[in-house]
């Protein structure tokens, strides 16, 4: 048996829709009925039907509005009942992927044969199956204001009888029921994290040393601060996640910090800047950033703050100022702490060449793949230089140094390479295919055509038209 949810804000078209066909002979059991918007987004979750017949205009939330909120979190086939014949409402419904649109009143041979239509896709399809923990997850997340305490508890498959809750990340692949049991609910955060809550009074007073002798052997984890009333989810949730990116410092448990943390930043930042002048004393006392990460429970975000202050402060007259730097991004640039503690050691004291090679193949690095994937744009020197904190001039010759091209040469030769493959495999115009790749306009592509490829983007086509032609409409489509 399918299971089907009923939703309208008339109890009398309700129960019409119950009587108007044979359910139970047409493969289908009703579980339950909503006259509300809310309510119905609650059922969804709760009870995980197989097809929605449901009415627009209904308290809360339309019929329209709770289809949007599901859609590409959860696929079920939906009937949507209205009294409006309105073209506008049928295209939204259409866009949600509705398998029917039927104008009250219903007739019992309309909705028998809408039925029949969402049995025969489920059939096909094979949706009749549990909506997996990760959707869940997130569908909760998204909608978390719509939602009951008891629903929630019930989604979780969480028990209502404990008061305070954590949420601990970790990385997606290691069984973290091997370790705490069953009284958790777990779910996949990303492709890389998992994250599962878990009640607080399970966990012994000294949990912090408990949770890093569960995961010693295992890899790294991320803890949220407790919380009591399960809508504070989604912000616990992130503080778990972003504690367990604490581990690109040092693998281990990561507790979301409680205290005040300001004093802690703030005397590392200062320590840092009296030693700038001193090379040696400098070098000593940045390796140690990890430790006293550590000891001050402090997380990536307090790096991230560390980092920020001192990228910006250095001892060039003519510094100008610099673009933030997410604490993501950090651990994007960075391969691992030591490389980050070099760079700012040679930008706090431009005598120290810590490490310097590895760091600086490593910005040419990230400098290479940001054009790669973004030549389309307007990308220039000086906007890679702000961006990773260094002189032009220096990022220059660097980028010459590890390439053997210019900047502009380098950019230059992806933009040309890809119009290149537009004209041999497209009937773009050369004004669409210069906008594209990122020229001012076809007359400029033109010209370094001209000077690169030695012909104009009008004769290499000519020479090189592939068999594989996609038109200038095909292209828009995609």
């Amino acid at each position: 048996m399918y299971k089907v949810l009923l939703a309208d804000d008339e109890a009398l078209i309700l129960a019409g829709l119950r009587r108007k066909i044979d359910w139970n002979a047409l493969g289908f059991e009703i579980i339950g009925e909503c006259m509300d918007g809310k309510k119905l987004l609650n059922e969804i979750l709760a009870k995980q039907p197989d097809l929605l017949v449901l009415d627009i205009q209904m308290p809360y939330m339309n019929g329209l509005e709770v289809l949007n909120s599901i859609r590409g979190i959860i696929s079920i086939p939906s009937i949507v009942i209205s009294g409006f014949s309105d073209f506008a409402y049928a295209q939204e419904a259409i866009r949600c992927g509705v398998i029917d649109y039927l104008l009250k009143p219903v007739s019992p041979a309309m909705l028998q044969s809408a039925v029949l239509k969402a049995k025969q896709q489920l059939d096909l399809s094979g949706i009749h199956k549990q909506m997996d923990s990760g959707l869940i997850f997130h569908f909760i997340r998204l909608n978390i204001e719509q939602m009951q305490e008891e629903d929630l508890l019930r989604s979780l498959t969480l028990s209502g009888n404990k008061k305070y809750y954590r949420v601990i990340a970790f990385n997606t692949g290691f069984s973290i029921r091997d370790h705490m049991g069953d009284e958790i609910s777990c779910a996949r955060f990303d492709e890389k994290t998992s994250v599962a809550i878990i009640h607080s009074d399970l966990l012994p007073d000294d949990y912090p040393m408990y949770l890093n002798e569960r995961f010693s052997f295992d890899g790294s984890a991320g803890v949220s601060d407790s919380f009591t009333a399960l809508h504070g989810l989604p912000v616990r949730t992130d503080e778990a996640v972003l504690s367990l990116r604490t581990a690109w410092l040092k693998s281990g448990v990561y507790l979301w910090p409680t205290e005040n943390e300001a004093a802690s930043i703030s005397y590392f930042i200062r320590q840092a800047k009296r030693m700038a002048e001193d090379v040696h004393a400098l070098r000593r006392f940045m390796e140690l950033l990890p430790e006293y990460v550590l000891s001050h429970r402090l997380n990536v975000q307090s790096v991230e703050q560390i980092y920020n202050t001192l990228i910006s402060y250095g001892t060039h007259a003519d510094m100008k100022p610099v673009q933030f730097t997410r604490w993501d991004e950090i651990i994007g640039l960075y391969a691992e702490p030591k490389e980050m503690m070099a760079a700012l050691c040679s930008h706090l004291n431009p005598e120290s060449d810590i490490n310097s090679e590895l760091t600086s193949a490593r910005i040419v690095s990230c400098v290479e793949e940001i054009l790669q994937q973004n030549y389309a744009q307007s990308v220039t020197l000086q906007g890679m230089a702000s961006r990773f904190h260094i002189d032009m001039s220096y990022l220059s010759t660097l980028f010459h140094e590890h390439t053997g091209k210019t900047f502009t040469s380098y950019l230059t030769d992806i933009r040309i390479n890809h119009a290149c493959e537009y004209l041999r495999t497209t009937t773009l115009s050369n004004a669409k295919i210069a906008q594209l790749c990122g020229f001012a306009d076809d007359s400029y592509m033109k010209k370094v055509f001209r000077k690169v490829i030695n012909q104009t983007p009008s004769a290499y086509r000519a020479a090189n038209l592939g068999e594989n032609m996609v038109t200038e409409s095909e292209e828009s489509g995609k």
